[in-house]
């Protein structure tokens, strides 16, 4: 066909559907067509069914960067904009994963519940969303498909992630599980930024449920992407047949008539008995509840999709129990009476006294004076976030509360500090919040990173999750000990210091070094460590105890390095002498050994 734009586009033909497209629908539908003809987009329209539900990807990795830009960044602006042409009859959620705990899984939540005119909370949510943990979208999807309950009738997912899922779960077996029970459900798949090997891992997922896997890579193909899988035509029923007009029927012969009977005896009039009292109507639960929440005097109201949590508890009646609800549940209907609302943002949580009346709606302002806050901890300027950074934020009247992974949260109005620490670095600022005002803030650490490179030898790397590295003060406390400053058990540690001078020391099974280094510049800085040491193998066939210590010396005294049940054991040794005994009961079969750097000595003994 050709476009009214004047260039020629080819439209694939449309799934048959049991539905007739309304004139609006039909409209609408015509316009998007125009739209793509005229704008280049893409060609194959594949629109969401009946009620559907936004599967948003929310983890940690959405901060990493495309084209210079975090993914969080792109991924919100495409879906607010495509959010604001959503028509206002499509049924449309949200659901998240990964955006409350680092590292769980079962971090899984509806935030948004499909329905009609839901295209502001959405956007509003998506723009508070944390963005932290896993990516669990295999128990994702499912949940969302169950929340849909397809079975009644069409329902469609659309799964926007940037990777594949790492909490064990299979795409692939939940698409055909899906397909298996014969539900009218479709998945469709945006991959954001995903590689071809994970982009396949996930594309199954579209194709066993009949939808498609749309790549998106910058906001202009994803905002493509998700106008072509979330705009939803208007359709409406199609009317069924009239029923047949019924067949005549012959008419009755007339009956005979009756013969005349005698006129009864006059009786005199009677009163009516009185109509009985109609039944009382049932009277339903009006919605008298409508409280207007803002985080500043004067300020616009908070929308549904703000996680504002609220509760009430009757001051009035002894022993009853509080109610809890979020922002999406208002209006609602409550018994007349005082209550104790108290509503919690955040890091914020403050209460007050309503009053319900007998009739009307209770309305009442209710004012968090509160801002939302997001902060950036880094070393520098271009650095990345620091996840592992703990930051409290207090005030002077006792308030305080710790971010810690997650640096998105609401916080009170007033003279607040805020205290970053990683590892032995601290710092502190002020931080005057202002009801209303968003805090958006880079927090920059005065750290170096630490990086060692451990080394049984020099060319033969350490890379052993059992590998202790313990930073201490170079500088001795009186009682002549080394006041210990951090501490990592890794294969490939990682530590944010000071400047200043310290002493590294790595142990790996009974092998340990110290080595002194010193830090001048906040920046990264590598410390080569070399442990000196090797590995020893002993094989004692039947030995009750195997033990390691080094030769004795003059008087016949050795220390004991390490005791190890069982006939076998396998430790790393600082390179040097060694005397290994095999304990059979009362019997010892002894051996000695010298460990190399770099190098491995197996040893074999038996019973003497």
């Amino acid at each position: 066909m050709t476009a009214g734009c004047g260039r020629a586009t080819g439209l694939a033909p449309a799934p048959p559907v049991a539905m007739r497209v309304s004139w609006v629908g039909l409209i609408r539908v015509l316009a998007f067509v125009l739209v793509y003809a005229c704008t280049g987009l893409h060609p194959q329209a594949v629109f969401a069914e009946g009620r559907a539900i936004i599967v948003l990807d929310a983890s940690g990795s959405m901060w990493d960067e495309l084209h210079g830009r975090p993914k969080v960044d792109i991924a919100r602006e495409a879906l607010n904009a495509v959010l604001q042409s959503l028509p206002i009859d499509t049924e449309l959620g949200l659901l998240a994963y990964g955006h409350r705990e680092k590292g769980n899984c079962s971090d899984i939540e509806l935030i948004v519940p499909p329905a009609t005119g839901r295209a502001a909370a959405i956007s509003t949510a998506a723009q508070y969303l944390n963005f932290t943990g896993k990516t669990p979208l295999t128990e994702a999807v499912r949940q969302a498909a169950g929340a849909l309950d397809s079975t009644a009738r069409p329902a469609t997912v659309i799964l926007i992630t940037d990777g594949i899922d790492n909490c064990g779960g299979d795409p692939c077996a939940l698409a055909a599980e899906l397909e298996d029970t014969g539900a009218n459900f479709t998945t469709h798949v945006v991959g954001f930024g995903l590689q071809p090997d994970a982009a396949a891992a996930v594309a199954c997922l579209a194709s066993r449920t009949g939808g498609n896997y749309l790549q998106a890579d910058d906001l202009r193909s994803l905002t493509r992407a998700l106008q072509d899988t979330v705009l939803v035509p208007v359709t409406e029923p199609t009317p069924s047949d009239p029923a047949p007009e019924p067949a005549p029927q012959p008419e009755p012969e007339p009956a005979p008539e009756p013969a005349p009977e005698p006129a009864p005896e006059p009786t005199p009039p009677q009163p009516e008995p009185p109509l009985p009292d109609p039944p009382p109507a049932p009277v339903a639960d009006i919605p008298n509840f409508a409280p207007r929440i803002a985080l500043a005097d004067g300020g616009p109201a908070l929308n549904a999709g703000i996680p504002v949590r609220l509760a009430v508890l009757a001051t009035t009646r002894p022993g009853a129990t509080s109610t809890a609800f979020g922002m999406a549940d208002l209006p609602l209907y409550l018994p007349p009476g005082v209550y104790e609302l108290t509503a919690a943002l955040g890091a914020v949580n403050i209460s007050q006294t309503i009053t319900i009346p007998e009739t009307g709606t209770a309305e009442p302002m209710v004012t968090l004076q509160a801002a939302p806050a997001t902060f950036r901890p880094r070393i520098g300027p271009n650095a990345a976030i620091e996840t592992a950074t703990n930051i409290t934020i207090a005030n002077a009247a006792g308030f305080t509360t710790t971010l810690e992974g997650n640096y998105e949260t609401w916080l009170p109005a007033g003279a607040l500090t805020v205290t970053a620490r990683l590892d032995a670095v601290t710092t502190t600022l002020p931080l005057p919040v202002i009801a209303g005002q968003v805090i958006d803030q880079d927090i920059f650490i005065s750290a170096a990173a630490v990086v060692p490179q451990v080394v049984y030898t020099a060319g033969q790397p350490v890379n052993a999750t059992d590998l202790r590295i313990d930073i201490l003060a170079a500088k001795t406390a009186p009682d002549g000990t080394r006041p210990l400053i951090t501490s990592r058990t890794a294969s490939n540690p990682v530590f944010h210091l000071g400047a200043g001078d310290y002493v590294a020391v790595a142990t790996l099974g009974l092998a340990t070094t110290e080595t002194p280094f010193s830090i001048a510049l906040v920046q990264r800085t590598d410390l080569p460590i070399d442990l000196n040491a090797g590995v020893l193998a002993v094989v004692a066939d039947g030995a009750d105890r195997i033990t390691i210590t080094p030769p004795p010396d003059i008087a016949g005294n050795a220390a004991l390095l390490g005791s190890f049940a069982g006939g076998t054991t396998q430790q790393t040794l600082n390179a040097g002498p060694y005397r290994i005994s095999a304990i059979y009961g009362a019997q010892t079969a002894v051996a000695s050994v010298v460990i190399t750097p770099g190098g491995r000595a197996d040893v074999v003994l038996s019973a003497p």
